[in-house]
């Protein structure tokens, strides 16, 4: 198989930069003007909530605003993680019972053989 489909055999057909891209532009929408302040700061926001999760990110940006982080909010952004990292077991998960699945039936192919002695 050539490498370049080796990455799509267990369901990883997404590319780790597609993510980050559309992180960045749920915060500044290609449809609208944008400055490129505002698009600068939005790539920096995005990259630290897609490397540290939301709560943490959203923690140090306020703290360097001087702005207190409410307790609510960091609640909500603790909830935000764990939804996010729950889907991504379910969505491995679900890709490697796929994975178990076919590799089952293509063993199991192999194990019937064409020849059967006295059979014709």
């Amino acid at each position: 198989m050539p490498k370049l489909l080796e990455r799509c055999q267990c369901g990883k057909t997404q590319n780790s930069n597609e993510s980050l891209h559309s992180l960045i532009w749920s915060l500044a929408p290609k449809e609208r003007h944008a400055s490129l302040f505002s698009v600068q700061a939005a790539v920096a926001e995005a990259v630290a909530h897609f490397n540290a999760g939301n709560r943490q990110a959203s923690s140090q940006i306020l703290s360097e605003l001087s702005v207190n982080s409410g307790l609510h909010n960091m609640k909500r952004m603790a909830e935000k993680d764990k939804r996010r990292t729950a889907q991504s077991v379910r969505k491995r998960a679900s890709a490697e019972n796929v994975r178990q699945a076919l590799k089952k039936r293509h063993t199991g192919q192999n194990k019937q053989s064409d020849y059967m002695p006295g059979a014709y």
